[in-house]
């Protein structure tokens, strides 16, 4: 030992005698500041635990809250969609979609849901409002059955009928039981979603989440001789884990936001994690000042490589493994640091990247992931930060910049461009491109980051919707184009309610002029103006109401032209009907009471059916067809000439009455090799008793030139435009002169 060293010695015995002296004066105030600093280091490490596990549930429960809206899942889909969803979500978490249905729409709903959950069945309770149902649509719980009516069960359908379109709410309860349920988080989210029918209505996506885990977990985590009360603001019950609650003040409390819910955790302790030593231990200690310093030493180098461990498990917690890049949960972090200021977030998605996986293996997809976020940050300036989200999705926010949404606009620019260059897997190449969604505080109002992430993960969903590939930006336009579209649904859906539509007819002649038929066409007037049928038509059929519109045209055209058609005329009615009409075994035996309330001839009704239809749905429509055949009602194929129909099947339908040649194929008549192919069509299926028609004639050389095939059946603008009832004559006979056949006047 050096002189030096035994200096050292003497100064510390010295030291320890004098720290002794102090410490025992000291001790009372020294032990008391300690247990309230362990008290609030336990705290903040149990509350920080609590809010990361609350979070990331509560954002999976988001996400999944919103599987429905672009397309309707089947049962299995439902569950296994859950199934991935359910690792995120701790301890007893399940979820429910329930719809609202009106009761007289009850049935129409079970039928459509049997086919897809066979012994589907709509269990219904004593209900407050008769006038519907809550229906549970899909289930991921034993206890709410699929097919539960809610409506009759106190509190449940109150909180779901509280709950405004478009928005999400947090409720102290579990669906699955009566009443309020500790430690159980409801987060229901109100949004328009088709059902199994394909009809949209208002339905709620319930997502339970048991919190129990997450205080259970943090408060393990901290150690033994914790305990904690959690509450949630608002809500009547409160959690009490650990030690019982501690006498006096030593509790310490903490307010959290975790996204929608407001969380205080009051935290205490038994002190047994507090090193402290009596009296008589300060005075042994202060002997041996120099071995307790060396210790102190050496503790002190430990603390500080624990806490440049600590730093190093808290970037990892924030860091994506794979890539190095920030984590989810980083992102809210940097989201909740810049509130206030202009931000926008990217949400983008790889397109095709499964096929990397399923054709290369994960290992090569790996390989992908990682040299795109390297492609992807060399492409990125100082005001955009990016993470990694989670499987193929990377999220970047920008922010720093006034014009914030144009930066954004910008960068995804810059991202898809270096992401459209190929990728090497092994001796071949890979090319994937950018779908990115884009969400800024320039076009929204955003309580926090997690709706501009929402508001994003929505233009993206628009984005993969018109065929990925490209930028879409959630603003005005965005929702004032689902407001618009929602009221045009609204509307279509009230005129299909009161029959609020109008028939129009177009007549059918015969060579001489004569009329031979007239065919119903729908017309709906929108305050006043009239709307294409190219417009709502494809419209009643997303909506699955092709069914009531068919329906409400048959009614109103055999009423009104069985009471204008002239007694022992033979004139016909065509009507159109939809292929989802024909699979309704209902639907023979509604036509044949209508026919019988007017007084109507099966055989003058024919029913029109487009050539794509046909063909595509003839064998699920046959039965219905021969039923149609066998009650007198013939058919047509409309617009033959642009399907795909098998004219062997298709010719020996029963009841095949009429083939209509689309306007497209007549044009092609006016070719000598054409003209003289449909001669010889014409005149095989005219054997067979079948009547070929000519739609679209405009001209007089349109006439000839379709007369010239042995057609002698014509339908077009040059003998009447469709007209309302009010307009027609039924009785009259002709639409004016004598065909004369004259030389065809363009070239053949």
């Amino acid at each position: 030992m050096t002189r030096l060293s035994r200096v050292a010695l003497a100064a510390l015995g010295i030291i320890g005698v004098l720290a002794t002296i102090v410490a025992v004066g000291r001790f009372d105030d020294d032990a008391v500041r300690r247990r309230e600093a362990a008290r609030n280091e336990g705290a903040a490490f149990i509350g920080a635990q609590v809010v990361a596990e609350i979070q990331e549930s509560i954002t999976a429960a988001q996400r999944f809250g919103l599987v429905t809206i672009a397309e309707w899942p089947e049962t299995a889909e439902y569950e296994e969609i859950w199934a991935s969803f359910a690792p995120s979500l701790p301890g007893d978490s399940t979820a429910a979609v329930v719809f609202e249905i009106a009761t007289e729409d009850v049935a129409a709903f079970e039928q459509a849901e049997r086919a897809i959950t066979p012994g589907f069945t709509v269990e219904r309770f004593d209900s407050a409002d008769p006038g519907y149902a809550l229906v549970v649509a899909r289930s991921a719980s034993p206890e709410m059955a699929i097919g539960s009516d809610l409506a009759g069960q106190p509190g449940l359908s109150e909180r779901l009928m509280m709950v405004p379109a478009t928005a999400l709410r947090v409720f102290e309860s579990d669906f699955r039981t009566e009443g309020t349920s500790q430690n159980q988080l409801q987060l229901v989210r109100r949004l328009v979603s088709d059902g199994p029918d394909g009809l949209r209505r208002d339905a709620w996506s319930i997502v339970q989440i048991d919190l129990t885990p997450a205080f259970t977990n943090a408060l393990e985590s901290a150690g033994p001789g914790f305990g904690a009360r959690f509450a949630i603001e608002g809500f009547e019950n409160d959690a009490s884990v650990g030690l019982e609650e501690a006498l006096g003040d030593g509790v310490v409390r903490r307010d959290e936001v975790v996204g929608p819910v407001e969380l205080t955790i009051d935290v205490w302790s038994d002190d047994r994690n507090v090193q402290t030593v009596s009296r008589v231990g300060v005075v042994a200690a202060g002997l041996t000042i120099t071995l307790v310093v060396m210790l102190l030493a050496s503790l002190a180098s430990s603390m500080l490589a624990n806490r440049r461990r600590a730093r190093v498990d808290a970037r990892d917690a924030r860091h994506d493994h794979l890539t190095g890049l920030p984590n989810r949960r980083w992102v809210n972090e940097h989201l909740r640091e810049l509130n206030g200021q202009p931000v926008a977030v990217l949400f983008c998605d790889l397109d095709r990247f499964k096929v990397v996986n399923d054709s290369a293996g994960h290992a090569a997809g790996d390989e992908i992931l990682v040299e795109v976020s390297k492609r992807m940050c060399a492409a990125l300036d100082d005001h955009t930060k990016i993470a990694r989200f989670g499987g193929d999705e990377f999220l970047l926010v920008c922010s720093g910049v006034d014009d914030v949404e144009s930066h954004a606009k910008k960068v995804a620019a810059e991202i898809r461009e270096v992401v459209a260059a190929p990728f090497a897997i092994d001796t071949s190449e890979f090319r994937t491109s950018l779908s990115v969604g884009i969400a800024s505080t320039q076009h929204m109002v955003a309580s926090d980051g997690n709706e501009l992430v929402r508001a994003a993960d929505v233009a993206l969903g628009l984005c993969k919707q018109r065929g990925r590939n490209g930028v879409v930006t959630y603003d005005d336009r965005l929702r004032a184009a689902e407001l618009d579209r929602l009221e045009l649904e609204r509307d279509l859906q009230q005129a299909l309610d009161d029959g609020d539509m109008v028939v129009y007819y177009q007549p059918l002649v015969g060579l001489d002029r004569e009329i031979v038929s007239y065919e119903a066409l729908v017309r709906w007037f929108r305050n006043g103006d009239v709307v294409s049928p190219a417009d709502f038509l494809p419209v009643v059929e997303e909506i699955g109401r092709m069914c009531d519109l068919g329906e409400v045209v048959l009614r109103q055209a055999v009423a009104q032209f069985a009471a204008g058609v002239a007694p022992g005329s033979a004139v016909t009615l065509h009507v159109n009907v939809d292929a989802a009409q024909l699979v309704v075994p209902a639907f023979p035996g509604m036509v044949e009471s209508v026919l019988q309330e007017h007084g109507l001839q099966p055989e003058r009704l024919i029913l029109e059916l487009t050539e794509g239809e046909w063909g595509e749905s003839i064998e699920e429509i046959l039965p219905v067809l021969d039923e149609l055949a066998t009650l007198g009602v013939r058919f047509a194929i409309d617009d033959f000439g642009t399907g795909n129909s098998g004219m062997g099947r298709t010719l020996a339908v029963n009841g095949l009455a009429e083939i209509k040649l689309d306007r497209s194929m007549v044009n092609q008549l006016f070719d000598h090799r054409n003209r003289t192919f449909f001669s010889g069509f014409t005149s095989t299926v005219r054997e067979l008793g079948i009547e070929v028609i000519a739609e679209g004639i405009e001209t007089e050389e349109d006439m000839r030139c379709a007369a010239a095939t042995g057609i002698d059946r014509f339908q077009g603008y040059l003998f009447a435009r469709p007209a309302p009832a009010s307009d027609i004559d039924f009785a009259a006979e002709s639409t004016g002169g004598p065909f004369v056949a004259e030389p065809l006047l363009r070239a053949s």
